[in-house]
């Protein structure tokens, strides 16, 4: 049961991780919008999305590198792990430099970008170099160590690391903002708690692995290996990025700075639940690595069936506080001229299920590792989502925006992964109908439930803090026995009872010793 034990101990940190991550920012983004103005946090999304482009430099060395350490690490191979690390700082240097020298090139472009006004008291192009800067510093020092702590299935040390710099950053965010309402500062804070962050890093890993330095080389076998999943992982990479960021970009090209404040407004709560999702997705990746690497196909459909009924009811969970908590939400925290009508809500809300839903996918190829397989996917996707958004921007607006995304979401990422992952890690022992079926299962008891939920919200207050504790108040006592009681009738319930008592059980008697 230590894979379990390592899992909920990674959960554990990441979902303290994930609520500073949530509250801080909007305290952030809260006081920019109040002392600064929306056109500021327009600036912000902006410039982080172009650098989420720029990223795609990264080609995705970072998980090949992770999945090329779980046998070495598993075994002791001590060698090979210090050869991997030094081949992964090499390549994470050249990465920091091509995204200087590409941000750089397109900085005199910046203003093309931007549909009507923007703030005419910075100079923008000042401030995108400081988001630059803070991109590149993360590739040139320590952030090639990281793949050390997934590998070792250690996950809440990053989670750690990650609290202290993100509550530092927003609280010295917020303090410069109130005492000098200066942006320049309020993006300078954060290069340094970036350059800390990695510095942070650099020192854990040293201490808690100091066996493994960046010397030697990997052998030509295992250099064609990498060398093939990361020609994979860049396609993906680069799919994945345009996916992710291109939205925002889109936004200000047609709409203007100010709709990409307000998208980012809800945006940043779906983040916020993404980093939930991620937090258990990504402290699952290492113990499917583990499992891959070690147990039968059979064994590994049986965890991937429990994991899987258990994360989409998580899932669905959060979308139904999302439905229900965020348009109060929003009116108290950054005022009702801020807040988009319930139908643009309701595509948000589809727009984070659909997306996170198949994540159990996602997280059964990072751990076996067949990005080569699955490279055309995201891009597709992609290409897809970004003509959609050029031709229903200029129809819908923004509603425009999140549909095109539903739609290359569930059409090709959700379908294309689906068919590729489970042919190869499952063959025969598996079918696609009975997964499709199941996840339908699921989407029809989430709809169900949502929609009694948002019925009985009806009759209770409609703004303030009473409203979000009453509709609070459903979700738990309606929404979570809505959600077990459909949930009940499928086998796997019983199986994800049972494996949440052993492992409460086990980690019970560990810390009883």
């Amino acid at each position: 049961m230590e894979r379990g034990e390592n899992a909920v101990r990674n959960i554990m940190w990441g979902m303290v991780y994930t609520v500073i991550h949530f509250v801080l920012p909007l305290l952030s983004r809260m006081i920019i919008l109040r002392v600064m103005g929306r056109l500021y946090l327009g600036v912000g999304g902006l410039f982080s999305s172009i650098l989420g482009m720029l990223s795609v430099a990264e080609l995705g060395f970072s998980a090949a590198i992770t999945y090329s350490m779980y046998r070495p690490v598993a075994e002791g191979d001590t060698e090979k792990v210090c050869a991997l690390l030094n081949f992964y700082r090499k390549c994470y240097r050249v990465v920091g430099c091509v995204i200087l020298i590409a941000g750089l090139a397109i900085m005199p472009f910046i203003k093309y970008l931007i549909y009507g006004e923007y703030p005419n008291d910075i100079n923008l192009y000042l401030v995108y170099f400081l988001y630059l800067i803070n991109t590149v510093v993360s590739y040139l020092l320590f952030a090639y160590r990281r793949p050390l702590l997934q590998a070792n299935q250690r996950n809440d040390v990053e989670s750690k690391v990650a609290t202290v710099i993100m509550f530092l950053q927003n609280i010295g965010q917020v303090a410069v903002l109130i005492a000098f309402r200066n942006y320049y500062l309020f993006v300078l804070v954060m290069v340094v708690t970036t350059l800390s962050s990695n510095l942070m890093i650099g020192w854990q890993t040293a201490r808690m692995y100091p066996m493994y330095v960046c010397q030697g080389s990997i052998d030509r076998t295992d250099y064609q290996g990498l060398k093939k999943q990361i020609r994979g992982l860049f396609l993906r990479k680069l799919g994945d990025v345009v996916l992710g960021s291109v939205d925002n970009i889109v936004i200000s090209a047609f709409l203007g700075l100010g709709m990409v404040a307000m998208y980012g407004n809800y945006y940043c709560i779906t983040t916020a639940l993404f980093t939930v999702n991620g937090v258990v997705a990504t402290a699952l990746i290492g113990a499917f690595g583990n499992i891959v690497a070690k147990e039968s196909q059979e064994f590994q459909y049986k965890e991937f069936r429990v994991m899987n009924f258990l994360y989409v009811m998580f899932m669905a969970f959060l979308a139904l506080c999302y439905l229900c908590l965020v348009q109060p939400f929003m009116k108290l925290w950054v005022g009702v001229d801020m807040v988009f009508d319930q139908y643009t809500t309701i595509l948000f809300v589809a727009y984070f299920f659909f997306y996170k839903w198949c994540d159990m996918l996602w997280v059964l190829q990072e751990a076996s590792g067949i990005w080569w397989k699955t490279r055309f996917v995201p891009l597709i996707a992609a290409i897809v989502n970004l003509t959609l958004n050029l031709i229903f921007v200029q129809c819908i607006g923004i509603r425009g925006i999140l549909f095109s995304t539903i739609i290359s979401v569930i059409f090709v990422y959700d379908i294309g992964y689906l068919v590729i992952v489970f042919r190869i890690c499952f063959g025969e022992i598996a079918s696609c109908r009975g997964y499709v079926f199941r996840q339908m299962c699921y989407l029809f008891i989430a709809v169900v439930d949502m929609s009694v939920c948002m019925w009985l919200c009806r009759f209770g207050p409609q703004e303030g803090v009473k409203c979000l504790m009453y509709r609070g108040g459903i979700c738990l006592i309606v929404g979570i026995p809505g959600l077990l009681l459909g949930a009940s009738r499928f086998s796997e319930f019983d199986e994800a009872v049972s494996y949440a008592k052993r492992l409460l059980w086990q980690c019970v008697k560990k810390y009883q010793k």
